[in-house]
């Protein structure tokens, strides 16, 4: 039984389960109408285009965080009761048993930034301001550190990012294939890792226990992935406001406005939709070399490595001298 519901959280989405609580909630109120069609019109609003498609079992708090960043403290109260109608609906999903990880929408609001505070809060990171972070992260090994330094270095969201196992890397750890089950595309998804990123999964390696096969364990549970919060919780008390998800957005802009990457191949780098679904295929194998290439840039600027970007020097060049040297 336990198993069928499991399944059936897969196959439900957000928005049909969302539906099916508000009818339930509201079945024997006739009064104060306006408040019964406000419950769910705030969800179709503010929740539905963003997770309204998702499988109830495999939102994560990073995507509720997707949903109520911009109206967080531009629309205060709207942003609370979307976040408490959310709430609502994935304790209905627990109660059901079709969330085998818990209701996501817990402690999201001691989380978020201060609604009251004047001054803008920035849920990413500016590009310019990468390495600073990353060179103070770096000086931990903590696990927590590490997945924070990894999801930078790879821009993979947080998700995949804390369910990684180390069987799902090669032996040279050249290339991360991130199963379809953990990707919010539902398809099989290959990282190209950077010449950093492979140098955090051989600090990780200290953190490998017999208990699972998760390359970043909690430390209090290793046969558990580490929280939502974990890596939240490191980079807000670094950059206050800051999300986990916004460093992806710091790696877009810095495509674009630094290195003017190619759209399609930027695209793929964050495992979104490109062109067709030809297209897709096609692109995925075939720009797997850029995308490398990219993430070895990235990789170079987050750690604070700027002089391959000046006095007009070929960056890939500079690169591939080094793969050399460290093959």
């Amino acid at each position: 039984m336990v198993r069928e519901r499991a399944v059936e959280g897969k196959a439900t989405t957000f928005a049909e389960l969302a539906r099916t609580v508000h009818e339930r909630k509201f079945k024997e109120r006739a009064n104060n109408g306006k408040h019964i069609a406000q419950w769910i019109n705030t969800l179709e609003t503010y929740a539905f285009p963003l997770i309204g498609n998702l499988s109830v079992e495999d939102i994560h708090q990073d995507d509720l965080e997707q949903v109520l960043d911009p109206i967080w403290t531009t629309k205060p109260e709207t942003a609370r009761r979307v976040l408490q109608r959310m709430k609502t609906v994935f304790d209905h999903a627990c109660g059901r048993g079709l969330r085998t990880k818990g209701n996501p929408a817990t402690g999201m609001r001691s989380l978020m930034r201060d609604q009251r505070a004047d001054t803008k809060h920035f849920s990413a990171v500016p590009y310019m301001e990468i390495s600073d972070l990353v060179l103070d992260v770096d000086q931990s090994n903590d696990v927590g550190a590490l997945a924070l330094l990894f999801a930078t270095l790879t821009a993979m969201r947080s998700g995949p990012i804390r369910a990684a196992c180390w069987s799902e890397f090669d032996s040279g750890l050249q290339a991360w294939t991130i199963p379809a089950e953990k990707m919010k595309t539902r398809k099989e998804f290959t990282v190209p890792l950077s010449m950093p990123a492979r140098s955090v999964l051989l600090r990780a390696q200290k953190h490998r226990t017999k208990a699972s096969d998760l390359v970043f364990p909690s430390p209090s549970r290793p046969a558990k992935m580490i929280s939502d919060a974990t890596m939240r919780k490191l980079l807000q008390s670094k950059h206050p406001g800051a999300t986990v998800h916004g460093m992806r957005t710091s790696f877009r802009t810095w495509a674009a406005e630094i290195v003017r990457a190619d759209h399609d191949v930027a695209e793929l780098c964050l495992a979104h939709k490109v062109g067709s679904r030809v297209a897709q295929i096609y692109n995925q194998a075939e720009l797997l070399d850029h995308r490398l290439m990219l993430m070895e840039k990235w990789g170079l600027w987050a750690y604070g490595d700027l002089e391959p970007f000046s006095n007009g020097n070929d960056v890939e060049a500079i690169i591939r001298g080094r793969w050399m040297e460290s093959a």
